[in-house]
């Protein structure tokens, strides 16, 4: 008896083109041998002509490795440049969101990164597109466009994929990116030669960071590849890149003594080109990871032919690095070998002493103040010294120096050292320079930033990281003569400090103390050494500038709504509110705070009546006031006057007049017991 595995192969072939289905006609040549023969072919041409490029079976054997399956393939129509894309699908490509990732690349791309060499052999012998773009394929770059060339460079195990390609005409690693480069990167010698025979190649070709080859063959330190570019007329060895680094920069960053030298035989190489921060090849130098030896240091300083001041200048300012660094070999050999002198100073007047302060090393200090010709007091910048440059630093830095006789009272452009130190909040520098004697009266700074030196200690904005001023320090301040009562001008002053909405508000140090500080155990010190709690407050960010009083600049601060009808409709002052001022609250009435108003602004007083009016709920900032207040605080007038206010409202049809009932109540009893 006939079965269907019987039928002629051509009935076959007839039944499987008129499924018009791959996967209809891939089910049917499973069912046995004799289908799979008559039907492989068919399978083959649907594959090419009908299926989604990315059901392709050339991506699936250019990942797996199977030659025979690509060449069938080719044979039976697939294009051999099949990317897995449709002409609209790169669009989805470039707007896909971050995360995506989904890749797209050729067959050619496919078989380079898994390492299959003969279908790369067999690829490229048929021509197909060499520079064929391709993303996603590697986590290298994440979504950059890639050549065929990165996958051999990267993801082989051997450099015979890039000898290969290369061979055939390869020279791009990906788009904007000369393979050039990366060989010169990774140190392929060979295939570097190999591309500099490719026609295409250009020996000075920049990448999408305007670097040349020679960059990165002086970064990499490797002399050959160096001498090949160098060799060819094209190439500039002092073309500087995006960032304006030249190959020297980067030969001096990575401590490559051998393309120095060979860098620094060219005319066109300048030693002292800036990059865009204006940091030369001495400053690479020395910023480097690899610590410099003095060798290097000293072939990029003595290039023969250079005039002997511009040599002086080079060489004091390896001087100043040096001792930024804390490199006093380097500074004993320049000052042995050169005319420079430890005491010379730079073009903004600062010396190596300045910058050895800074460097928070000791040693290098204590060396160079054994040196002739150092000042401890030389003004540098501004006219700061090298104590006010080790104000951020250790302390046994600050008291080398001032054992050497630096004068701890001489104003830089911020002031003098101990404003220095408050700024940088180095507690143990406010401390030794208040036991030699430093002077905390010392009003402002000359950079009129229109803020005493109390109102640093106690600004706005500390970072968790940062050092705060601790009790004793304070206290020492304050003994010493600081100015409690000034009050701060950063509305006139000529360098106020910003933003303006963190500086808002304009006070005295008991302002700032009250409302910046955590710890009311600052404010407590400045009332107790006579701090004036009735001062005025000043909002910069108002329209008119009016002072309040310093209870309702307080609130103000603290609830972010003033006057209070002002507020939008949510915000509401809660009892937690209420809660975080009490004890601040309490200390300055204890003081002398004020509840009447100034030049006609709402007082505490009368803000804390409006807020009970607005809720019956919210008495708690009204009776904190009345509760803690004597005549000290406010007077009979005022009290009436907001008496009269409410006696007026609670008259009215309000619906709030059951609270004017307890406002009055209140503010009567308050009167009995004060009055």
């Amino acid at each position: 008896m006939a079965t269907i595995g019987h039928l002629p192969a051509e009935i076959i072939l007839f039944v499987g083109e008129a499924t018009n289905s791959s996967r209809s006609i891939a089910a049917l040549a499973r069912t046995g041998r004799r289908f799979y023969n008559a039907l492989n072919v068919l399978l083959y041409k649907f594959n090419a002509t009908r299926d989604h490029p990315a059901k392709s079976c050339l991506l699936w054997a250019a990942k797996s490795g199977c030659l025979e399956t690509i060449k069938l393939g080719h044979r039976y129509g697939a294009d051999l440049n099949v990317d897995g894309t449709t002409d609209d699908d790169w669009d989805f490509v470039e707007d896909s969101i971050e995360g995506t990732a989904i890749p797209f690349a050729t067959p050619l791309q496919i078989a380079a990164h898994y390492d299959h060499f003969d279908i790369v052999q067999y690829l490229l012998e048929s021509d197909v597109i060499i520079h064929a773009e391709s993303r996603n394929l590697c986590d290298c770059g994440g979504g950059k466009v890639r050549f065929p060339l990165h996958e051999a460079f990267y993801h082989c195990t051997n450099d015979d994929m890039a000898a290969l390609l290369i061979e055939h005409g390869s020279y791009l690693e990906g788009l904007g990116s000369p393979a050039l480069h990366v060989a010169a990167t990774l140190n392929k010698v060979h295939l570097f030669r190999a591309l500099l025979e490719v026609p295409e190649v250009q020996a000075d070709a920049r990448n999408e960071v305007e670097d040349t080859a020679l960059h990165y063959a002086a970064k990499m330190g490797n002399l050959e590849i160096v001498r090949l570019l160098l060799a060819r007329p094209e190439v500039d060895a002092g073309a500087a890149g995006e960032l304006l680094c030249t190959p020297l920069h980067y030969a001096a960053l990575n401590c490559r003594l051998g393309a120095i030298k060979l860098l620094l035989d060219r005319p066109e190489v300048d030693i002292d080109a800036g990059t865009e921060s204006g940091d030369t090849a001495i400053d690479y130098a020395f910023r480097s990871k690899t610590m410099c030896s003095v060798k290097l240091i000293e072939t990029l300083l003595h290039r023969p032919g250079v005039d002997a001041a511009v040599k002086r200048s080079r060489c004091h300012k390896a001087v100043c690095l040096a001792a930024q660094r804390s490199r006093v070999d380097i500074i004993r050999t320049l000052l042995h070998r050169t005319e420079v002198g430890a005491g010379d100073k730079t073009p903004i007047g600062n010396t190596a002493l300045h910058a050895a302060a800074q460097s928070e090393n000791v040693h290098v200090v204590e060396f160079l103040l054994r040196q002739p010709g150092v000042d401890v007091n030389a003004s540098g910048n501004g006219g700061e010294t090298p104590l006010h440059w080790a104000m951020d630093g250790p302390k046994d830095v600050i008291q080398t120096l001032i054992d050497a006789g630096a004068d701890i009272h001489k104003p830089g452009a911020l002031g003098t050292p101990l404003r220095y130190a408050v700024l940088y909040c180095n507690n143990s520098a406010i401390k030794m320079l208040l036991s030699h004697g430093a002077d905390p009266s010392v009003p402002k700074s000359g950079l009129d930033d229109g803020l005493t030196l109390l109102h640093h200690c106690f600004r706005p904005g500390w970072e968790p990281e940062e050092t705060k001023p601790d009790r004793k320090i304070v206290l020492n301040l304050v003994k010493g003569g600081a100015d409690l009562d000034t009050m701060s001008t950063m509305a006139t002053a000529a360098s106020p400090p910003e933003p303006l909405e963190k500086w808002r508000n304009e006070g005295t140090p008991l302002f700032f103390a009250t409302a910046y500080m955590e710890e009311t155990f600052f404010m407590e010190i400045l009332l107790d050494a006579g701090a004036r709690a009735d001062s005025v407050v000043v909002d910069r960010m108002a329209a008119e500038g009016s002072p309040q009083s310093f209870l309702a600049g307080l609130f103000r601060h603290e609830f972010g709504v003033y006057p209070y009808h002002a507020r939008a409709a949510d915000d509401e002052i809660s009892d937690e509110m209420v809660r975080r001022v009490r004890g601040r609250v309490r200390s300055l009435l204890k003081y002398g705070a004020r509840l009447d108003n100034v030049n006609g602004e709402q007082s505490a007083l009368e803000y804390a009546c409006e807020v009970a009016y607005k809720s019956a709920l919210r008495h708690e900032l009204l009776w904190l006031l009345l509760w803690n207040s004597t005549s000290r605080n406010v007077s009979l007038e005022h009290v009436e006057r907001v008496v009269l206010l409410y006696d007026l409202k609670e008259n009215t049809d309000d619906a709030q007049a059951e609270n004017c009932c307890k406002i009055l109540a209140r503010l009567s009893r308050f009167i009995e017991r004060v009055f």
